[in-house]
């Protein structure tokens, strides 16, 4: 046994002894009654000793007192059984806190006998848990994928499902497996399918995320779908399929619809309470030149009858003309604010036209109100992109505020003042008509909010103009002095 511990550096033993002690594999070498003959330093380490307290000592002994002992494995069984059968055996025990993956080989002589037993035993306490906890990771992100609420698939080049969770499978009818292998062709309608695939076909091309709100049909149903597709790669970095995720927005999208459909008719509702407001106004305008008109043809008549000079007949017919033309204007103003809002073309939109339309349909209110209605630099703004009867509709609501807030004051004004900056308009509505309470202020684009009494207004006026505002990509605000007056002032980006 002396000779097997040789430890000359030259000898064979010292060069196998310095390889077996450069591995971190726990190596042992012992006879069939389990007595050590050799081991590396590995080894002895894991038992709590030295190479040289280890050689000569019986396992059984040794180690046996760091295990409880309902969980030893024991390794004196297993060289039995080595011997026994003359056929390698592996196992797994914990030793001294740790988790050895053991495996004994039998060395056997010329006659056949089993001579030695090489113990070779590794730790994997640090890869079981890494394995336990990937397990555990892969559990958790499995159960999140198949509980998602969104239908997720992956989809390679070609439109072949390489997987689907349960959401997407039971939208289509059926059991995940039912689908894998299948195409996008197999499971929806040509057109769609198309789209699908050619969407998929870009991100593996680009290596670029995909998104999309449209219509689909799954199970013979049309429904709305917000879509995403991302790219999903290979160890080596290669797309090689999409991650598509889709979630059913069908009944957001309808109920969108139907807000904005509910909004335009609270559009054209106050423009029509606006009308409303106006018509009192107009027929007070009509009555004087109809008037005028009526009489004009009496003198005439009667001029002609009584056989008095052409020239007075003509002079009266002249001034029914030109009052005829007078009530054709008064007319063509009131017809084109009553145009129907509802058509929502978009283009680029002259403020200083719009003012002066508005400013000239309610000075006639202006006047009556005590209130002097100012435009300032609004000739020289750039267009606008918006639509023309909504930017009637702020100047009509903006101006029509002031002339209520003025009622039963004297000599008020409103300025509507206009500049241009760095890409944009500012529109500033400012009056000396009293201001708005404290307590209102957090109300003023409230739906439905308003002081007027129950005749005097819808309360949609200035929730509709803040609506209009955004819609074009603006904003307003408004600054209000209680006892002195308000400003509102409307910020809109000019037509590129």
């Amino acid at each position: 046994m002396g000779d097997e511990n040789v430890q000359g550096p030259e000898s064979g033993e010292g060069m196998l002894r310095a390889l077996l002690n450069a591995v971190t594999e726990s190596i042992l070498l012992v006879d069939p009654e389990g007595t050590v003959l050799t081991l590396n330093e590995t080894a002895a380490e894991r038992f709590g000793k030295t190479v040289e307290e280890m050689i000569g000592a019986r396992m059984q002994y040794m180690g046996e007192h760091l295990l409880p002992s309902q969980t030893r494995v024991s390794r004196e069984s297993k060289i039995r059984e080595v011997v026994r059968t003359r056929q390698a055996v592996r196992f797994e025990d914990m030793r001294a806190g740790r988790h050895l993956d053991t495996s004994m080989y039998p060395v056997v002589d010329e006659t056949g006998d089993v001579r030695r037993i090489a113990i070779f035993s590794k730790d994997v306490m640090e890869s079981r848990r890494l394995q336990e906890e990937l397990q555990a990771s892969q559990e958790k992100y499995r159960a999140v994928v198949e509980n998602a609420g969104e239908a997720i698939a992956i989809v390679d080049d070609q439109g072949v499902f390489l997987f689907m969770n349960g959401t997407a499978a039971r939208a289509l009818g059926g059991a995940p497996s039912d689908f894998t292998g299948k195409t996008m062709w197999e499971l929806f309608p040509k057109e769609i399918a198309d789209r699908q695939a050619e969407a998929v076909r870009k991100v593996v091309r680009t290596g670029s995320a995909y998104g999309s709100i449209a219509q689909s049909c799954v199970a013979g149903q049309r429904r709305w779908y917000g879509t995403t597709i991302a790219p999903l790669r290979d160890a080596e970095g290669r797309v090689t399929a999409g991650l598509l995720v889709a979630r059913d927005v069908h009944d957001l999208m309808t109920a969108q619809k139907d807000l904005e459909a509910y909004r335009e008719k609270m559009r054209r509702t106050e423009h029509l309470a606006s009308l409303g407001t106006l018509s009192a106004t107009f027929a007070h305008e009509l009555t004087q030149p109809l008037t005028v008109i009526r009489l004009s043809v009496q003198n005439a008549i009667k001029a002609i009858e009584e056989g008095s000079p052409s020239a007075t007949v003509l002079n009266d017919l002249a001034d029914g003309v030109a009052e005829i033309a007078h009530v054709t204007a008064i007319i063509e103003r009131f017809r084109g604010f009553a145009r129907n809002t509802s058509d929502r073309q978009v283009g680029p939109v002259d403020l200083n036209e719009a003012a002066r339309r508005v400013i000239r349909l309610l000075d006639e209110d202006a006047r009556a109100a005590g209130i002097t209605l100012i435009a300032e630099g609004i000739e020289d703004l750039p267009p606008i992109r918006a639509n023309e009867r909504d930017m009637d509709q702020v100047f009509f609501a903006l101006t029509q505020n002031a002339i209520h807030a003025a009622q039963g004051l004297d000599k008020r004004r409103l300025r509507i003042v206009g500049e241009h900056c760095r890409g944009e308009v500012e529109l500033r509505f400012d009056d000396d008509c009293g201001g708005i309470p404290p307590s209102h202020m957090a109300r003023v684009f409230e739906p439905f909010f308003t002081t007027k009494q129950a005749a005097g207004g819808t309360g949609l006026g200035l929730c509709i103009v803040q609506r209009i505002v955004t819609q074009a990509g603006g904003h307003i605000r408004v600054d209000s002095r209680f006892g002195k007056g308000t400003t509102f002032i409307v910020t809109l980006p000019v037509e590129q």
